[in-house]
């Protein structure tokens, strides 16, 4: 994308993207058909009388991160079924973006913007079983989560592919808040009233214990 495309629209190729949609409905019924979490990010630096600059920018960082991790956490068959993460809202007076996306991956994702959140970032080798327990732990408190895909996600070579990324999400973004439902999300529930875990939190909590 240009300089100009970002700002202006400039040289959009917008019939590919209509046709990127219409060709690309097969997600949203594979979307239908499987069960959601909601997450919810909470951003400091979008004063309300300002337009959201970043917006762009925040949706598509958070579309090819989750897309990495969940290509570092799942098989290639599993990869094939699974469903990418959707916006879901975007709350205009406080910065937060809401998305959905099934647990799976979304339990890894969370867990490593947490642990970057919380002053973790690099994820070298010596940090790998540090980051197995606060994933383990995370994955406890969701009962119908799986934890088949822990070892082959931390066992990775390359488990994060961009840190230097995530780090300007959460530097320059102000990431201030990393929430998950403790439930499956049906749409049906208004998001204010859904129950929701602070992932950063929670791990600072175990970490504090020694337990990790």
């Amino acid at each position: 994308m240009s300089f100009e495309e970002y700002w202006t629209g400039k040289d959009l190729d917008l019939d590919a993207l209509w046709d990127d949609f219409t060709n690309g409905k097969d997600y949203i019924s594979k979307f239908t058909s499987v069960q959601v979490h909601l997450l919810r990010l909470v951003f400091e630096n979008n004063p309300r009388q300002h337009p959201l600059f970043d917006h762009e920018l925040v949706y598509k960082t958070v579309k090819g991160t989750f897309h990495d991790v969940k290509a570092a956490c799942l098989t290639p068959q599993a990869y094939d079924k699974a469903c990418p993460i959707f916006l879901y809202r975007v709350d205009r007076g406080s910065g937060i973006y809401e998305f959905l996306a099934e647990l799976t991956p979304l339990l890894p994702y969370v867990a490593t913007l947490a642990a970057a959140m919380v002053g973790y970032l690099g994820f070298l080798a010596k940090e790998q079983d540090l980051m197995e327990k606060r994933l383990n732990f995370l994955i406890s408190k969701f009962p119908t989560a799986s934890n088949a895909y822990v070892e082959k996600y931390v066992s990775a070579k390359t488990p994060w592919g961009r840190n230097d990324i995530v780090r300007r999400l959460i530097r320059e973004g102000h990431l201030s808040r990393i929430e998950i439902s403790t439930k499956p999300f049906t749409g049906k529930e208004q998001t204010e009233e859904v129950e929701m875990i602070d992932v950063p939190k929670l791990l600072r909590s175990k970490d504090a214990q020694g337990d990790v």
